[in-house]
């Protein structure tokens, strides 16, 4: 048999925190800002904004979120069928007017951009293509809040992309890691 630690965890943390480095178990101060972003479940709504940048921001978390599980379950093909349809919204002009119009054109921006950075040829790759989108969405849900049937969490990891940490939106409140 192999030794299974329980509670190991604490104690590297505990140590870093006496060393004043910083927690492995705390999120660093940015994302902490960042943490109000989503709003706690049962929160559906931030700011009022129009039908149609709802309707096109629920297209875009269905395959966020499929993105987000396709990753976390290690399915490159699901992951790239996914990312595909999520370039091809962010590739294709939305009835979104007004103000909401540069908003809109901004977050599909830079989804296009983590698409030509980060095209996906295998899965490491998605998955920090999967970090620039992230912070894209992340944006947008601090903007306006969510609207959709189900909860919305951000979730946060200290240890990804070599220790700088990754935050991202799922739509359950367990962390799957992208």
């Amino acid at each position: 048999g192999e030794e299974v630690v329980s509670n190991g965890a604490f104690k590297l943390d505990s140590e870093l925190q006496i060393q004043a480095r910083p927690s492995m178990m705390q999120m660093p101060k940015e994302a902490e800002i960042q943490k109000e972003a989503a709003p706690p479940k049962g929160t559906r709504l931030t700011k009022k904004v129009s039908a149609a940048l709802r309707k096109e921001q629920a297209r875009l978390y269905g395959h966020y979120f499929a993105l987000w599980r396709a990753l976390a379950a290690d399915q490159f093909e699901a992951s790239k069928k996914a990312a595909d349809a999520l370039r091809a919204l962010a590739q294709t002009p939305r009835p979104v007017r007004g103000d909401e119009a540069a908003r809109w054109d901004a977050l599909r921006a830079r989804l296009i951009d983590a698409f030509q950075r980060y095209a996906p040829k295998d899965i490491a790759t998605l998955r920090q293509g999967f970090d620039l989108m992230s912070k894209a969405v992340l944006q947008l849900q601090e903007a306006i809040g969510h609207e959709t049937p189900q909860a919305v969490y951000l979730a946060y990891c200290p240890m990804a992309f070599q220790d700088t940490g990754a935050s991202w939106l799922q739509d359950q409140e367990d962390i799957l890691n992208p």
